[in-house]
């Protein structure tokens, strides 16, 4: 879909914002966003004026509701606006009310992160569901925010702050879908100029990769796992994560995908079979099969997964054949190693549904991470922010480590101190 530009208008008095929206519709913007200050100087008047003069344009009220959700959304709606925003450090409650209004008046709900002093902390407490789009102000130092909340969400993503053309190139790049400028100086008599530039730029602008953003971020995520450690997650998740009990078969093993599910009975091999049949490539299949019992796992499933192009797998229960899996090299986690096989399975199971192995929920798509010491899954919501924590923590600790060498006693327990300061 061909990037959109929105134009905002935060002026004061609506004889210069109409001026403002005169231009920038004629120069070819279909989303006219009525800001803030305009809001607050006129009322609904803005909302009706606009509407009379542009029928055909998207209308947006910038009025970042927090509080008296079905008043305020009503009363926007009924002015003849398209879409209101809501601010993004509301309460789970507040955005649900929003939603549940905005489709009783047919009008679409915009989470709004601009301006906010924590956009990430509130993005990574609210993961929303039905919002029309996301806004998001970037700068040259943010695009990170913006690469990781396209990689958590589907829905579009607005950004505004960006202005030069390279700045806006990278944002549709990272998977920008909406381009928002503010105009605020009654005075600024360029604006047709301005937004036919910005709008010739989106025309021309191309992802800088053949891929969609989902699976540009997790290429990229994976090489960041490459660095780091279960242990590492271990420290900076705040919640169980550590699949405890629950084993490497192999060696010098080192994995990280994204979590395929099945549930089944102890035993029943041929169920497992029929799933891994219908799996797709560069996931980890992880089974919960009860924690042990007769094998679900074996030479057999190892010689399907391998061609079927699986990155590994995890059994909460029993597995067989061991020496064929180490010799094939499938990386292979387990709970309990077994040659009993059960002749009478039990054909049930259930596919791609939530985990409970221990005290780590698993969902299908959440991401596992493994090697010699054990294995972690972290959810598909926190993936990118908890990486950014364990690899910060990873180099901070490096750094202490490779200042080992050369210390002398006293910069010897000056290290000693900073680690444990770093581990407290």
């Amino acid at each position: 879909m061909k990037p959109k530009l929105s134009v905002s208008l935060e002026f004061l008095h609506l004889e210069n914002a109409i001026f403002c929206a005169e231009q920038s519709v004629s120069a070819g913007v279909d989303v006219i966003e009525i800001g803030s200050t305009l809001l607050k100087s006129t009322g609904l008047t803005s909302i009706k004026v606009l509407r009379e003069r542009f029928p055909e344009v998207t209308l947006v009220a910038d009025m970042k509701v927090q509080s008296n959700v079905e008043s305020e959304i009503k009363a926007i709606a009924g002015a003849g606006a398209n879409s209101i925003t809501v601010s993004g450090n509301v309460s789970s409650e507040i955005w649900q009310q929003s939603l549940d209004v905005a489709k009783e008046h047919e009008v679409d709900v915009i989470l709004d992160f601009r301006d906010l002093v924590r956009p990430q902390q509130y993005i990574n407490e609210h993961i929303p569901d039905g919002f029309h789009s996301i806004m998001l102000s970037l700068d040259k130092s943010s695009f990170a925010l913006l690469q990781k909340t396209t990689s958590l969400l589907s829905t579009p993503i607005g950004v505004q702050g960006v202005e030069e053309e390279d700045e806006i190139v990278e944002a549709i790049s990272l998977g920008a879908s909406t381009i928002g400028i503010r105009f605020c100086d009654e005075k600024d008599k360029s604006i047709q100029e301005a937004v036919k530039s910005i709008l010739t730029i989106l025309s021309n602008a191309k992802r800088t990769f053949p891929k969609d953003p989902f699976s540009l971020h997790e290429e990229q995520l994976l090489q960041l796992l490459e660095q780091v450690s279960p242990s590492d997650f271990c420290e900076v998740s705040e919640r169980p994560c550590f699949l405890e009990n629950v084993y490497p078969v192999q060696k010098y093993t080192k994995i990280a995908g994204k979590a395929a599910t099945l549930k089944v009975w102890p035993g029943a091999e041929m169920a497992v079979l029929d799933f891994l049949m219908k799996m797709e490539p560069r996931c980890i299949l992880v089974i919960d099969a009860g924690g042990r019992g007769s094998a679900v796992w074996g030479q057999m499933a190892t010689e399907i997964a391998i061609k079927k192009e699986l990155v590994g797998v995890v059994v909460y229960g029993s597995i067989k054949d061991v020496n064929k899996i180490r010799e094939k090299g499938l990386p292979c986690y387990t709970s309990s190693i077994t040659p009993i096989i059960s002749k009478n399975q039990d054909s049930s199971f259930s596919e791609n549904c939530p985990l409970k192995i221990g005290e780590v929920f698993i969902k299908p798509g959440d991401w596992l991470i493994g090697d010699d010491t054990g294995i972690i899954s972290i959810s598909k919501e926190l993936i990118f922010f908890k990486t950014d924590e364990a690899l910060k923590l990873y180099n901070e600790r490096m750094e202490i480590i490779r200042g080992i060498e050369n210390a002398k006693d006293k910069e010897l327990e000056e290290l000693v101190n900073k680690y444990k300061k770093l581990h407290s």
